[in-house]
């Protein structure tokens, strides 16, 4: 049986081990109450909200969650470097930009654009390793509950 595009959004929350709220703020959205009512059938999932969800959550496959095709998480090669990758080619493409266009060479213009850009880099890949380890975290509770329900069905 095919999941419907609300299921496979109930399916990332339960994935992430995050609530409706907690999910609707990462999303940029102010209220959950949205979010909510997708969850519980009473709308169906906007554009808007898809976009939403996929940029809050990079990991997740838009193959899959718009069409329900492969798995839910990208290949790892594609999960959350995808976004890092594009911010590091972004990057480096200005760093070479400003080496090439400087007067002079590596002036202190260039170098001084050079080392916010890093900075910029450096804080981005902060921001990464942080990410993945809320998702470890997450992933650790779900591995606890997940062998709560086994002790508990053992003892039945």
């Amino acid at each position: 049986m095919d999941l419907t595009l609300n299921q496979r959004v109930r399916d990332i929350i339960n994935f992430y081990g995050l609530s409706n709220y907690a999910l609707s703020k990462k999303m940029g959205m102010d209220r959950s109450d949205i979010l909510n009512n997708i969850v519980n059938d009473k709308t169906t999932v906007s554009s808007k909200a898809i976009t939403h969800i996929l940029q809050a959550l990079p990991d997740v496959s838009p193959d899959w969650l718009l069409f329900g095709k492969g798995t839910m998480m990208r290949a790892p090669k594609n999960r959350s470097m995808a976004k890092q990758t594009q911010m590091n080619e972004n990057i480096n493409t200005n760093i070479n930009r400003n080496e090439n266009t400087s007067m002079g060479g590596p002036g202190m213009a260039g170098s001084s654009e050079k080392v916010e850009m890093l900075e910029q880099k450096i804080e981005f890949q902060k921001e990464t390793i942080e990410m993945q380890r809320e998702i470890i975290d997450n992933l650790k509770q779900n591995i606890a509950a997940y062998k709560e329900q086994i002790n508990v069905l053992k003892g039945s």
